[in-house]
């Protein structure tokens, strides 16, 4: 059965591959995808698009299943992803962060695959079992570095003049906010098909009585924790008590009260995380950092990361237990950083551009006013 399912999703997709060399493109439209919610780098390629006028010289189409709290410019289009098929067939230019359409694109098109992040994790092509799926859907595809530009190209069979050198433009978010004293707490989805157990992400492990305690110091110091989970395990992790200092963060809730992730990560003081790439983002605002990673050696073994040594890129302290967590929290709060210099060298190796990361990504593809 999934192997004649298979075969039919090939079918289907060589075919409209086919028909997409010979359908005409509207060359002054852009279109905007995502089938995993309307978020991360397509929602600022979205905000910046508006923000400069660019609906006047292009017909701007986003398409997604969720565009959450979007405020939605009266000069653009919104579809589904099922109508998004159509203008993906009949644009010049087509974006994409999550999920894709698997056609090939014509010559005539440019269609960007924007990613989420540099991968850490083996992701694609670099995945047990997946070496042979065809993920390369694109005409460019996205990089942050050299240091990360040919695991990029493996991950997806990319060539050479298909890769750009732009960055993450979610990374322009960052720099709109001015600093609080918020801290967040980001650990990385774990219950994959390769890995068994969220539950051995550190947050994890906490009970209601250390939560008590964070809270305490939190409130002494009138600090703010706010701990984003992937939406996959939203709903493992629930409090009894209501923490005064303590918050939850779901996509909607950052849709609806900060706009965006990354415009809010701008707003905070530190960052705790284990394997997710925020971390290499963050980097940028040279804000401190701390690492939860003390399932390391299963993670490797399991998921497996691209880099022989990812600890080697981790410019911070790690965190095992409750008082190594309560150590970092005061040291944010006091303003104490002894990584500083060790972040800005990491910076400079995992992010080749450090501003205008969206007006970079259209100059490069002479996407003009």
């Amino acid at each position: 059965m999934i192997k004649n399912l298979k075969t039919l999703f090939f079918k289907i997709s060589n075919f409209t591959s086919r028909l997409n060399t010979l359908i005409p493109k509207k060359r002054n439209r852009i279109v905007i995808y995502s089938n995993w919610g309307f978020r991360d780098n397509i929602r600022t390629l979205y905000q910046y698009l508006v923000d400069n006028g660019f609906q006047d010289k292009y017909e701007i189409v986003c398409a997604s299943n969720n565009f959450y709290h979007l405020k939605k410019d009266n000069r653009v289009k919104f579809v589904s992803i099922y109508r998004g098929l159509y203008y993906f067939l009949t644009s010049k230019y087509f974006f994409y962060s999550f999920g894709k359409y698997p056609i090939k694109p014509s010559r005539n098109q440019m269609v960007v695959n924007l990613w989420h992040g540099m991968p850490l994790k083996k992701i694609g092509n670099l995945e047990s079992g997946m070496e042979n799926i065809d993920y390369n859907f694109f005409t460019k595809l996205v990089s942050s570095s050299d240091l990360f530009t040919p695991i990029m190209k493996a991950a997806f069979k990319a060539k050479d003049n298909q890769m750009l050198l732009v960055g993450n433009i979610r990374n322009d978010e960052l720099f709109e906010e001015k600093k609080d004293k918020n801290i967040i707490w980001m650990p990385t989805y774990r219950n994959s098909k390769n890995y068994h157990d969220s539950q051995d992400a550190f947050i994890f492990s906490l009970d209601e009585l250390e939560f008590n305690k964070i809270n305490k110091i939190l409130e002494e110091y009138e600090y703010h924790l706010y701990i984003k989970l992937h939406p996959l395990e939203e709903s493992q992790f629930k409090f009894k008590n209501n923490y005064s200092n303590i918050h939850m963060l779901s996509e909607d809730i950052i849709s609806e009260h900060y706009d965006t992730l990354y415009k809010f990560l701008g707003t905070t003081s530190g960052l705790i995380t284990d394997y997710s790439s925020v971390f290499l983002d963050y980097y940028l605002l040279n804000r401190p950092v701390a690492f939860t990673i003390n399932d390391y050696e299963e993670y490797k073994e399991n998921r497996g990361f691209v880099f022989d040594d990812v600890k080697s890129l981790m410019a911070g302290p790690t965190i095992s237990n409750l008082d190594e967590l309560l150590k970092f929290l005061l040291s944010v709060m006091k303003s104490e950083d002894e990584f500083c210099v060790e972040r800005n060298k990491v910076n400079s190796l995992v992010n080749s551009i450090q501003r205008d990361f969206t007006k970079t990504l259209l100059e490069s593809i002479r996407i003009e006013k």
